[in-house]
């Protein structure tokens, strides 16, 4: 592209950042963050929240996080994806204060947010309740937010409360 003189766009970098999250390439991601400044793609949500999931996949929560604070506006996608990073790099504690710190910004949990706030629950300590808690707080339940439940039983060896749980959401479906 740099021979024959054309610039990348906003989907050149989507793509490339892809790829160095898929390598979990750290220095390839802050070369590809750097390109994303000089091009003036690195404001933007969108570009944003890439760069948080791929510094998380990266194993770089810091680096993330940086991103994550620099932001001037943040989306309940933007939120989601940095308390994913945390889930992914086992920073359940940092997940639960982030979540925190959303509903004091006042900011609209999702289903994934739900999801993650289940996962990590479930991870710090082994906190069955406090992922039972956080589920049943959840005001809209999609297969997702289910599917975390229930896959959060079985890991603890809840076979019988995951198998409750599937036919609930069976059961709940019917009545919609």
């Amino acid at each position: 592209m740099r021979d024959n003189l054309i610039l990348p766009s906003l989907l050149t970098f989507v793509s490339l950042l892809g790829a160095s999250a898929s390598l979990f390439s750290l220095e390839l991601s802050m070369q590809l963050h750097a390109l994303t400044i000089k091009f003036g793609f690195s404001a933007g949500m969108f570009v944003c929240s890439i760069l948080i999931d791929v510094y998380s996949k990266c194993s770089s929560v810091k680096d993330a996080r940086q991103v994550f604070n620099e932001m001037n506006e943040k989306d309940i996608a933007v939120w989601s994806s940095m308390l994913f990073g945390y889930i992914q790099q086992c920073e359940n504690e940092k997940a639960l204060k982030l979540f925190l710190k959303l509903q004091h910004c006042l900011q609209k949990p999702n289903t994934l947010t739900f999801v993650a706030l289940i996962v990590s629950s479930s991870n710090l300590c082994g906190s069955l309740e406090e992922a039972q808690r956080m589920f049943d707080s959840a005001l809209q339940r999609d297969i997702a937010c289910w599917n975390s439940m229930i896959s959060t039983y079985a890991q603890h060896g809840e076979a019988k409360e995951a198998i409750n749980m599937s036919e609930k959401m069976i059961n709940g479906r019917r009545s919609c």
